[in-house]
């Protein structure tokens, strides 16, 4: 069974913002959830109703399972921490 990766508007422009090589590697890990949404290294998040965490490099990706629908909803994704 396949999921449906819906990403919502602020998540997509902030997406675009990110240098290419890091929206590829982002994207691809995205569509690798449409496979397997809990693959080795999702993390569910505590005390959030089905929202998990998915770490891509310096970038974090919380997304939203709904069973129901199969659907995987990208709700966020934050930028790395600042290095000092």
């Amino acid at each position: 069974m396949s999921y449906q990766i819906q990403i919502k508007r602020s998540v997509q422009k902030e997406l675009e913002s990110l240098p290419k090589r890091e929206q590829r590697r982002i994207v691809r890990s995205l569509e690798a959830l449409a496979e397997n949404p809990r693959p080795t290294g999702v993390r569910k998040i505590v005390g959030a109703e089905e929202l998990y965490r998915l770490r891509v490099g310096d970038y974090r990706v919380v997304s939203q399972i709904q069973e129901a629908t199969v659907t995987i909803w990208v709700i966020t994704s934050g930028f790395p921490p600042s290095r000092q």
